[in-house]
């Protein structure tokens, strides 16, 4: 424990009342800094919606994805049908993402209707979501490489996968509807 503001306080009461009454069995062992912080502030070294970044490979940026990462599959140079390009260096079980964390394995992708996006679905053997789903565009002559989310589900990925490129799921729900 330290010092705390006035408001740094509040917070650190208000989450302890909400935890409390929550139900939820304690993890973690220790309580730390998150308790003083607003909710907002919680998750302030998050990136803000549509924050850009730089990505490892030469060419691409990275949006809603925090952590720096290489694609190996991107083209270098963004020619006539980039992405068509791009797609067509895509095949089940490569690369398509790494970073410190891991890599991102591909399990499927296609084009938009207009072919002016890219939707990839990648798997991470051993993480708590293990199914990704990735959008890539071209703005400003860079690849953008943007985070649609993880998912518990093969299933909960592939709905999102479906809605995203403008068609309709003929699935049910998912477990990833509830988390």
């Amino acid at each position: 424990m330290r010092p705390v503001t006035k408001e740094e306080a509040e917070h650190a009461r208000q989450r302890l009342l909400d935890w409390a009454n929550s139900g939820k069995i304690p993890s973690g062992g220790a309580l730390g800094e998150w308790l003083y912080k607003s909710p907002n502030e919680q998750y302030g070294e998050r990136l803000e919606p549509d924050s850009l970044i730089e990505s490892r490979t030469l060419g691409a940026i990275q949006k809603n994805w925090k952590t720096p990462s290489e694609f190996p599959l991107c083209p270098s140079n963004l020619g006539k049908n980039a992405l068509e390009d791009y797609r067509q260096r895509i095949n089940e079980g490569e690369v398509f993402a790494r970073n410190d964390f891991g890599e991102w394995r591909v399990v499927m992708a296609a084009l938009s209707k207009g072919s002016d996006t890219l939707f990839v679905i990648c798997h991470q053997l051993g993480a708590v979501k293990e199914w990704s789903l990735a959008r890539v565009s071209i703005d400003n002559q860079f690849f953008v490489h943007e985070s649609l989310g993880t998912f518990f589900t093969l299933e909960g990925a592939k709905k999102q996968f479906t809605l995203e490129r403008g068609l309709e799921w003929e699935g049910g729900d998912t477990i990833d509807d509830y988390s």
